[in-house]
């Protein structure tokens, strides 16, 4: 059974590979609005003229650029409608704790923990104003590994 997300908007971070592009496709499906987030210009190109859904704009999104955040912070505030966000990107670095830097350890939060924060508090801003939304926060293994 599919919902139909006719005039819905869903935002996907980390929307251009693995399990965050299996889920725009299923909004696809699901005839949603959606904008998907990526840091690889290329590929967010490549992505963009090779879509067949004129409904998906993929768009730039680095959560350890402020000016990235900040950009994309303007952009989806002037979609005015936002029903859906998917905070899916993240990153890791598997070592040793000892061989973890402080710069890796630094873009690790960004990524996984400030980033989505920033998206979040913005995005809930629009969700009460329009007096509905759903967040939805994906984690992986890692976040129970210490």
């Amino acid at each position: 059974m599919k919902i139909d997300f006719t005039n819905k908007t869903v935002v996907v971070t980390g929307g251009t590979r693995g399990v965050g592009a299996a889920i725009v496709q299923l909004f696809q499906e699901c005839n949603a609005e959606i904008i998907a987030t990526g840091t690889n210009l290329d590929n967010l190109k490549r992505l963009n003229e090779k879509s067949s859904d004129k409904r998906t704009k993929y768009t730039h999104l680095d959560f350890i650029s402020d000016d990235s955040v900040q950009n994309f912070l303007r952009y989806i505030e002037k979609l005015g409608r936002i029903d859906v966000l998917i905070n899916n990107a993240g990153v890791n670095k598997i070592d040793a704790i000892h061989e973890i830097s402080d710069n890796d350890w630094d873009w690790i939060n960004e990524v996984n923990l400030r980033g989505p924060f920033l998206i979040t508090r913005s995005v809930s801003k629009i969700m009460k104003k329009q007096g509905y939304g759903k967040i939805v926060n994906i984690a992986s293994v890692f976040s129970i590994v210490s």
